[in-house]
Protein backbone atom coordinates (compact mmCIF):
# COMPACT_ATOMS: atom_id res chain seq x y z
CA UNK A 1 0.00 0.00 0.00
CA UNK A 2 2.84 2.39 0.87
CA UNK A 3 4.37 1.88 -2.57
CA UNK A 4 1.07 2.60 -4.31
CA UNK A 5 0.60 5.77 -2.29
CA UNK A 6 4.14 6.90 -3.09
CA UNK A 7 3.66 6.30 -6.82
CA UNK A 8 0.36 8.13 -6.78
CA UNK A 9 1.72 11.11 -4.89
CA UNK A 10 4.93 11.42 -6.91
CA UNK A 11 3.16 11.11 -10.26
CA UNK A 12 0.35 13.55 -9.46
CA UNK A 13 1.87 16.26 -7.29
CA UNK A 14 3.59 18.66 -9.70
CA UNK A 15 5.14 20.90 -7.08
CA UNK A 16 8.67 21.74 -5.84
CA UNK A 17 7.69 20.24 -2.48
CA UNK A 18 6.54 16.95 -4.04
CA UNK A 19 9.05 14.79 -2.10
CA UNK A 20 8.01 16.39 1.20
CA UNK A 21 4.31 16.06 0.41
CA UNK A 22 4.86 12.43 -0.58
CA UNK A 23 6.45 11.65 2.78
CA UNK A 24 3.59 13.43 4.56
CA UNK A 25 0.98 11.44 2.62
CA UNK A 26 2.80 8.18 3.34
CA UNK A 27 3.09 8.89 7.06
CA UNK A 28 -0.56 9.88 7.42
CA UNK A 29 -1.80 6.89 5.40
CA UNK A 30 0.35 4.41 7.30
CA UNK A 31 -0.79 5.94 10.58
CA UNK A 32 -4.37 5.37 9.46
CA UNK A 33 -3.72 1.72 8.64
CA UNK A 34 -2.05 1.14 12.00
CA UNK A 35 -4.65 3.10 14.00
CA UNK A 36 -6.49 1.29 16.77
CA UNK A 37 -9.87 2.68 15.85
CA UNK A 38 -11.70 2.27 12.53
CA UNK A 39 -13.00 5.84 12.46
CA UNK A 40 -9.61 7.36 13.29
CA UNK A 41 -7.97 5.24 10.61
CA UNK A 42 -10.50 6.34 8.01
CA UNK A 43 -10.12 10.00 8.97
CA UNK A 44 -6.35 9.78 8.48
CA UNK A 45 -6.74 8.10 5.10
CA UNK A 46 -9.24 10.76 4.02
CA UNK A 47 -6.81 13.47 5.17
CA UNK A 48 -4.03 11.91 3.08
CA UNK A 49 -6.38 11.72 0.09
CA UNK A 50 -7.35 15.39 0.46
CA UNK A 51 -3.67 16.41 0.32
CA UNK A 52 -3.17 14.52 -2.96
CA UNK A 53 -6.43 15.80 -4.46
CA UNK A 54 -5.75 19.43 -3.56
CA UNK A 55 -2.21 19.25 -4.92
CA UNK A 56 -3.53 17.67 -8.09
CA UNK A 57 -6.40 20.15 -8.51
CA UNK A 58 -4.02 23.11 -8.25
CA UNK A 59 -2.38 22.18 -11.56
CA UNK A 60 -5.56 21.36 -13.50
CA UNK A 61 -7.50 23.69 -15.77
CA UNK A 62 -11.23 23.61 -15.14
CA UNK A 63 -13.10 22.04 -18.04
CA UNK A 64 -10.03 21.63 -20.26
CA UNK A 65 -7.45 18.90 -20.82
CA UNK A 66 -5.43 18.01 -23.91
CA UNK A 67 -6.41 14.34 -23.80
CA UNK A 68 -8.69 12.52 -26.23
CA UNK A 69 -10.66 10.49 -23.66
CA UNK A 70 -11.45 13.63 -21.67
CA UNK A 71 -12.50 15.48 -24.82
CA UNK A 72 -14.84 12.64 -25.81
CA UNK A 73 -16.42 12.57 -22.36
CA UNK A 74 -16.69 16.36 -22.07
CA UNK A 75 -18.14 16.89 -25.55
CA UNK A 76 -20.60 13.98 -25.49
CA UNK A 77 -21.99 14.72 -22.03
CA UNK A 78 -22.14 18.40 -22.97
CA UNK A 79 -24.27 17.57 -26.00
CA UNK A 80 -26.56 15.43 -23.86
CA UNK A 81 -26.87 18.25 -21.33
CA UNK A 82 -28.14 20.52 -24.15
CA UNK A 83 -30.63 17.94 -25.41
CA UNK A 84 -28.53 16.95 -28.44
CA UNK A 85 -27.47 13.53 -29.69
CA UNK A 86 -24.35 12.69 -27.63
CA UNK A 87 -23.08 10.34 -30.35
CA UNK A 88 -23.26 13.03 -33.02
CA UNK A 89 -20.26 15.29 -32.24
CA UNK A 90 -16.72 14.17 -33.05
CA UNK A 91 -13.38 14.86 -31.40
CA UNK A 92 -9.83 14.32 -32.62
CA UNK A 93 -8.52 10.97 -31.36
CA UNK A 94 -5.24 9.15 -31.94
CA UNK A 95 -5.92 5.92 -33.83
CA UNK A 96 -3.04 3.45 -34.35
CA UNK A 97 -2.70 2.00 -37.86
CA UNK A 98 0.44 -0.09 -37.37
CA UNK A 99 2.90 -1.13 -34.68
CA UNK A 100 4.81 2.10 -35.25
CA UNK A 101 2.28 4.60 -36.57
CA UNK A 102 -0.91 6.43 -35.60
CA UNK A 103 -2.92 9.34 -36.91
CA UNK A 104 -5.43 11.87 -35.63
CA UNK A 105 -8.95 11.32 -36.88
CA UNK A 106 -12.40 12.61 -35.86
CA UNK A 107 -14.20 9.99 -33.78
CA UNK A 108 -17.64 9.80 -32.21
CA UNK A 109 -18.21 8.96 -28.56
CA UNK A 110 -17.23 5.28 -28.35
CA UNK A 111 -18.67 4.12 -25.03
CA UNK A 112 -22.05 2.94 -23.81
CA UNK A 113 -24.92 5.17 -22.63
CA UNK A 114 -24.36 4.17 -18.99
CA UNK A 115 -21.11 6.11 -18.99
CA UNK A 116 -22.92 9.12 -20.43
CA UNK A 117 -25.67 9.05 -17.84
CA UNK A 118 -23.33 8.72 -14.86
CA UNK A 119 -20.94 11.29 -16.31
CA UNK A 120 -23.69 13.87 -16.89
CA UNK A 121 -23.86 15.29 -13.30
CA UNK A 122 -20.21 16.33 -13.39
CA UNK A 123 -20.62 17.89 -16.82
CA UNK A 124 -23.62 19.90 -15.63
CA UNK A 125 -21.25 21.39 -13.03
CA UNK A 126 -18.73 22.21 -15.75
CA UNK A 127 -16.25 19.31 -15.75
CA UNK A 128 -17.02 15.63 -16.37
CA UNK A 129 -14.05 14.64 -14.20
CA UNK A 130 -16.14 15.47 -11.15
CA UNK A 131 -18.34 12.49 -11.95
CA UNK A 132 -15.34 10.20 -12.35
CA UNK A 133 -13.94 11.38 -9.02
CA UNK A 134 -17.32 10.82 -7.36
CA UNK A 135 -17.46 7.29 -8.79
CA UNK A 136 -14.06 6.46 -7.29
CA UNK A 137 -15.22 7.81 -3.95
CA UNK A 138 -18.34 5.64 -4.24
CA UNK A 139 -16.13 2.57 -4.86
CA UNK A 140 -14.15 3.45 -1.72
CA UNK A 141 -17.36 3.77 0.28
CA UNK A 142 -18.58 0.37 -0.93
CA UNK A 143 -15.24 -1.22 0.00
CA UNK A 144 -15.27 0.46 3.42
CA UNK A 145 -18.82 -0.73 4.14
CA UNK A 146 -18.22 -4.38 3.22
CA UNK A 147 -14.83 -4.41 5.00
CA UNK A 148 -16.05 -2.95 8.28
CA UNK A 149 -16.08 -6.41 9.93
CA UNK A 150 -12.48 -7.05 8.97
CA UNK A 151 -9.48 -6.20 11.18
CA UNK A 152 -8.89 -2.46 11.23
CA UNK A 153 -5.67 -2.69 9.23
CA UNK A 154 -7.42 -4.63 6.46
CA UNK A 155 -10.54 -2.44 6.41
CA UNK A 156 -8.64 0.86 6.40
CA UNK A 157 -5.90 -0.44 4.12
CA UNK A 158 -8.29 -1.68 1.44
CA UNK A 159 -10.08 1.67 1.43
CA UNK A 160 -6.74 3.49 1.20
CA UNK A 161 -5.80 1.38 -1.82
CA UNK A 162 -8.87 2.63 -3.66
CA UNK A 163 -8.40 6.29 -2.75
CA UNK A 164 -4.62 6.63 -2.94
CA UNK A 165 -3.44 4.18 -5.58
CA UNK A 166 -2.59 5.41 -9.11
CA UNK A 167 -5.90 3.90 -10.26
CA UNK A 168 -7.79 6.55 -8.27
CA UNK A 169 -6.78 10.17 -8.67
CA UNK A 170 -4.82 9.72 -11.90
CA UNK A 171 -7.66 8.01 -13.72
CA UNK A 172 -10.18 10.58 -12.52
CA UNK A 173 -7.87 13.35 -13.73
CA UNK A 174 -7.93 12.04 -17.32
CA UNK A 175 -11.66 11.16 -17.20
CA UNK A 176 -10.98 7.47 -17.74
CA UNK A 177 -14.38 5.83 -17.41
CA UNK A 178 -13.60 2.19 -16.52
CA UNK A 179 -14.59 2.91 -12.92
CA UNK A 180 -18.22 3.42 -13.98
CA UNK A 181 -18.66 -0.18 -15.04
CA UNK A 182 -16.75 -1.73 -12.16
CA UNK A 183 -18.71 0.30 -9.58
CA UNK A 184 -22.00 -0.97 -10.98
CA UNK A 185 -20.57 -4.50 -11.18
CA UNK A 186 -19.62 -4.32 -7.50
CA UNK A 187 -23.01 -2.94 -6.46
CA UNK A 188 -24.71 -5.83 -8.22
CA UNK A 189 -22.38 -8.56 -6.98
CA UNK A 190 -22.26 -7.42 -3.36
CA UNK A 191 -25.91 -6.41 -3.12
CA UNK A 192 -27.62 -9.24 -4.99
CA UNK A 193 -28.52 -11.18 -1.82
CA UNK A 194 -30.08 -8.37 0.23
CA UNK A 195 -31.28 -5.99 -2.48
CA UNK A 196 -31.84 -8.10 -5.63
CA UNK A 197 -33.91 -5.53 -7.54
CA UNK A 198 -31.46 -2.68 -7.09
CA UNK A 199 -28.62 -5.08 -7.80
CA UNK A 200 -30.15 -6.06 -11.13
CA UNK A 201 -30.51 -2.40 -12.04
CA UNK A 202 -26.81 -1.88 -11.24
CA UNK A 203 -25.92 -4.89 -13.41
CA UNK A 204 -27.95 -3.43 -16.26
CA UNK A 205 -26.07 -0.14 -16.06
CA UNK A 206 -22.76 -2.03 -15.94
CA UNK A 207 -23.69 -3.81 -19.17
CA UNK A 208 -24.15 -0.41 -20.88
CA UNK A 209 -20.71 0.97 -20.02
CA UNK A 210 -17.50 -0.57 -21.40
CA UNK A 211 -16.31 -4.08 -22.41
CA UNK A 212 -13.42 -4.05 -19.93
CA UNK A 213 -15.74 -5.49 -17.23
CA UNK A 214 -16.82 -8.51 -19.27
CA UNK A 215 -13.99 -10.84 -18.24
CA UNK A 216 -14.79 -10.33 -14.57
CA UNK A 217 -18.48 -10.88 -15.28
CA UNK A 218 -17.77 -14.06 -17.26
CA UNK A 219 -16.42 -15.95 -14.25
CA UNK A 220 -19.53 -15.06 -12.26
CA UNK A 221 -21.81 -16.19 -15.07
CA UNK A 222 -20.06 -19.54 -15.42
CA UNK A 223 -20.18 -20.48 -11.75
CA UNK A 224 -22.91 -18.44 -10.04
CA UNK A 225 -26.53 -19.54 -10.30
CA UNK A 226 -27.90 -16.16 -9.24
CA UNK A 227 -25.63 -14.40 -11.74
CA UNK A 228 -27.07 -16.45 -14.59
CA UNK A 229 -30.58 -15.58 -13.41
CA UNK A 230 -29.75 -11.91 -13.01
CA UNK A 231 -28.09 -11.57 -16.41
CA UNK A 232 -31.43 -11.95 -18.21
CA UNK A 233 -32.96 -9.22 -16.08
CA UNK A 234 -29.85 -7.12 -16.63
CA UNK A 235 -29.93 -7.54 -20.40
CA UNK A 236 -33.59 -6.62 -20.52
CA UNK A 237 -33.13 -3.47 -18.46
CA UNK A 238 -29.95 -2.61 -20.39
CA UNK A 239 -31.92 -2.80 -23.62
CA UNK A 240 -34.34 -0.16 -22.35
CA UNK A 241 -31.32 2.11 -21.75
CA UNK A 242 -29.48 1.42 -24.99
CA UNK A 243 -32.31 1.30 -27.54
CA UNK A 244 -33.42 4.97 -27.17
CA UNK A 245 -29.86 6.18 -27.76
CA UNK A 246 -29.48 3.83 -30.75
CA UNK A 247 -32.70 5.10 -32.32
CA UNK A 248 -31.71 8.69 -31.56
CA UNK A 249 -28.34 8.38 -33.28
CA UNK A 250 -29.37 5.86 -35.92
CA UNK A 251 -28.76 2.18 -35.37
CA UNK A 252 -25.96 1.96 -37.93
CA UNK A 253 -24.09 4.97 -36.60
CA UNK A 254 -24.58 3.83 -33.00
CA UNK A 255 -23.23 0.35 -33.68
CA UNK A 256 -20.29 1.80 -35.58
CA UNK A 257 -19.35 4.06 -32.66
CA UNK A 258 -19.87 1.62 -29.80
CA UNK A 259 -19.33 -1.88 -31.21
CA UNK A 260 -17.31 -1.74 -34.41
CA UNK A 261 -14.60 0.34 -32.70
CA UNK A 262 -14.00 -2.37 -30.08
CA UNK A 263 -14.09 -5.22 -32.59
CA UNK A 264 -12.18 -3.44 -35.34
CA UNK A 265 -8.58 -3.90 -36.45
CA UNK A 266 -7.43 -1.03 -34.22
CA UNK A 267 -7.28 -3.49 -31.33
CA UNK A 268 -5.09 -5.86 -33.34
CA UNK A 269 -2.34 -3.25 -33.50
CA UNK A 270 0.41 -3.31 -30.90
CA UNK A 271 0.92 -0.11 -28.92
CA UNK A 272 4.39 0.65 -27.60
CA UNK A 273 2.86 2.46 -24.60
CA UNK A 274 0.66 -0.49 -23.57
CA UNK A 275 1.26 -2.76 -20.56
CA UNK A 276 1.50 -6.17 -22.20
CA UNK A 277 3.88 -9.11 -22.56
CA UNK A 278 4.41 -8.19 -26.21
CA UNK A 279 5.60 -4.69 -25.34
CA UNK A 280 7.88 -6.11 -22.63
CA UNK A 281 9.67 -8.51 -24.96
CA UNK A 282 9.77 -5.88 -27.71
CA UNK A 283 11.88 -3.62 -25.47
CA UNK A 284 14.59 -6.32 -25.67
CA UNK A 285 14.59 -6.30 -29.46
CA UNK A 286 12.24 -9.26 -29.94
CA UNK A 287 9.21 -9.06 -32.25
CA UNK A 288 5.71 -8.52 -30.92
CA UNK A 289 3.64 -11.61 -30.28
CA UNK A 290 1.63 -12.64 -33.38
CA UNK A 291 -2.15 -12.50 -33.16
CA UNK A 292 -2.49 -16.29 -33.45
CA UNK A 293 -0.21 -16.79 -30.43
CA UNK A 294 -2.10 -14.14 -28.44
CA UNK A 295 -5.53 -15.63 -29.19
CA UNK A 296 -4.41 -19.21 -28.52
CA UNK A 297 -2.65 -18.35 -25.26
CA UNK A 298 -5.54 -16.21 -24.06
CA UNK A 299 -8.09 -18.95 -24.76
CA UNK A 300 -6.00 -21.61 -23.02
CA UNK A 301 -5.48 -19.34 -20.02
CA UNK A 302 -9.18 -18.54 -19.89
CA UNK A 303 -10.09 -22.24 -19.94
CA UNK A 304 -7.63 -22.98 -17.12
CA UNK A 305 -9.10 -20.18 -15.01
CA UNK A 306 -12.75 -20.98 -15.72
CA UNK A 307 -12.44 -24.72 -15.14
CA UNK A 308 -11.41 -24.22 -11.52
CA UNK A 309 -14.52 -24.43 -9.40
CA UNK A 310 -14.74 -21.51 -6.92
CA UNK A 311 -15.67 -22.06 -3.30
CA UNK A 312 -17.37 -18.74 -2.49
CA UNK A 313 -17.82 -15.14 -3.55
CA UNK A 314 -14.18 -14.36 -2.76
CA UNK A 315 -13.08 -16.93 -5.34
CA UNK A 316 -15.51 -15.49 -7.89
CA UNK A 317 -13.94 -12.03 -7.48
CA UNK A 318 -10.41 -13.44 -7.58
CA UNK A 319 -11.21 -15.46 -10.69
CA UNK A 320 -12.64 -12.39 -12.40
CA UNK A 321 -9.58 -10.32 -11.51
CA UNK A 322 -7.13 -12.99 -12.71
CA UNK A 323 -9.01 -13.52 -15.98
CA UNK A 324 -9.09 -9.76 -16.58
CA UNK A 325 -5.34 -9.44 -16.00
CA UNK A 326 -4.65 -12.48 -18.19
CA UNK A 327 -6.48 -11.25 -21.27
CA UNK A 328 -5.07 -7.75 -20.89
CA UNK A 329 -1.44 -8.65 -20.35
CA UNK A 330 -1.47 -11.17 -23.20
CA UNK A 331 -3.25 -8.85 -25.63
CA UNK A 332 -2.26 -6.14 -28.08
CA UNK A 333 -3.52 -3.05 -26.27
CA UNK A 334 -3.93 -2.64 -22.52
CA UNK A 335 -3.42 0.58 -20.60
CA UNK A 336 -3.32 1.37 -16.91
CA UNK A 337 -7.00 2.26 -16.79
CA UNK A 338 -7.96 -1.19 -18.13
CA UNK A 339 -6.18 -2.84 -15.20
CA UNK A 340 -8.18 -0.73 -12.75
CA UNK A 341 -11.06 -3.18 -13.16
CA UNK A 342 -8.92 -6.05 -11.89
CA UNK A 343 -7.51 -3.95 -9.07
CA UNK A 344 -10.98 -3.10 -7.73
CA UNK A 345 -12.06 -6.75 -7.90
CA UNK A 346 -8.94 -7.78 -5.97
CA UNK A 347 -9.53 -5.13 -3.31
CA UNK A 348 -13.17 -6.21 -3.00
CA UNK A 349 -12.04 -9.82 -2.51
CA UNK A 350 -9.76 -8.69 0.32
CA UNK A 351 -12.56 -6.64 1.85
CA UNK A 352 -15.13 -9.47 2.01
CA UNK A 353 -12.82 -12.40 2.78
CA UNK A 354 -13.98 -14.04 6.00
CA UNK A 355 -17.40 -12.36 5.94
CA UNK A 356 -20.00 -15.09 6.31
CA UNK A 357 -22.54 -12.98 4.42
CA UNK A 358 -20.56 -13.50 1.20
CA UNK A 359 -19.78 -17.20 1.48
CA UNK A 360 -22.46 -17.97 -1.15
CA UNK A 361 -22.52 -21.70 -0.35
CA UNK A 362 -26.07 -21.78 -1.67
CA UNK A 363 -25.04 -19.95 -4.85
CA UNK A 364 -22.29 -22.31 -6.03
CA UNK A 365 -22.84 -26.05 -6.34
CA UNK A 366 -20.09 -27.30 -4.07
CA UNK A 367 -19.59 -29.94 -1.45
CA UNK A 368 -18.36 -27.27 0.95
CA UNK A 369 -17.36 -23.59 1.05
CA UNK A 370 -14.33 -21.83 2.35
CA UNK A 371 -16.22 -20.71 5.45
CA UNK A 372 -17.92 -23.88 6.59
CA UNK A 373 -20.89 -23.57 8.90
CA UNK A 374 -20.47 -24.98 12.37
CA UNK A 375 -22.09 -28.36 12.97
CA UNK A 376 -24.43 -28.42 15.98
CA UNK A 377 -24.81 -31.77 17.68
CA UNK A 378 -27.89 -32.01 19.87
CA UNK A 379 -27.57 -33.59 23.26
CA UNK A 380 -29.89 -36.49 24.09
CA UNK A 381 -32.78 -35.49 26.32
CA UNK A 382 -32.85 -38.92 27.98
CA UNK A 383 -29.69 -40.07 29.75
CA UNK A 384 -28.19 -43.23 28.31
CA UNK A 385 -26.79 -45.88 30.67
CA UNK A 386 -23.72 -47.71 29.46
CA UNK A 387 -22.70 -50.95 31.15
CA UNK A 388 -19.27 -50.98 32.77
CA UNK A 389 -16.82 -53.42 31.23
CA UNK A 390 -15.92 -54.55 34.78
CA UNK A 391 -19.47 -55.59 35.67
Amino acid sequence: MAGAVAISALSLIDHPLAPVLTVVVLVIALAGVMARGFRLGMLLVVAATIIVVVAEAMRLQWGHLAFDVFREMQVATGALAHGMDPYGPTVQAMIPVSDHGAYLTPEHFGYGPGILLLGLPGRLLGDVRLSQAAIWVAIAVVIAVVARRQPIAVAVGSTALVLLSPFGVDLAEHAFNDATGVLCLLLWFLGRQRHPRWARLALAVALTTKPTILAGLLVMLVWSRSARRDIWWGLGIAATIVVPFALWDGIGNFLHATVELWLGPVFLVNRADAITVGVFIHTYGLPYLPSVAIITTTLLTGVLILRRRPRDSVDLLLGGAVLTIAYLILGHIAFLNYYSVASVLLIAAIAIDGNAHFTADDDIALPGGRHSRPVIVSRPSVPVTVASPLA
